[in-house]
């Protein structure tokens, strides 16, 4: 793309976000090159719980995020790792967590005395 050619479009680009600074550099790439994950494949701690039929804090739990007697609650070894840590909170890849509900084996209420962990 000539150098006047990609201006134009930063410009443009950078009008329609409502930005005032002068766009330095326009890359363009196939959609599937993006090297990040776009907003709508991201999913937080409530909508992670949804997928999953838990609570928010559960999903704290399974990412290792929670706390117990102010010591962390160990990650799930199979649990995805979150993408990014914004301020709000985790992000995950919906996709990771779908297919990890997909092969979770849920175990309801408590665990048997001899397999809880000691404090």
């Amino acid at each position: 793309m000539p150098a006047d050619a990609a201006g134009t479009v930063g410009r443009a680009a950078a009008a329609a976000m409502g930005v005032t600074a002068t766009p330095v550099r326009v890359e363009v790439m196939p959609l599937g090159d993006l090297p990040f994950l776009l907003p709508a494949e991201l999913v937080g701690y409530a909508e992670a719980a949804t997928l999953l039929g838990v609570s928010r804090q559960r999903v704290r739990e399974l990412a290792g995020m929670a706390e117990k007697e102010g010591r962390p609650i160990a990650r799930h070894a199979d649990f995805p790792a979150a993408v990014t840590r914004p301020p709000t909170g985790a992000l995950f890849d919906r996709a990771e967590i779908v297919a990890f509900g997909a092969a979770w084996e849920r175990r309801v209420g408590r665990p048997p005395k001899g397999e809880r962990p000691s404090t």
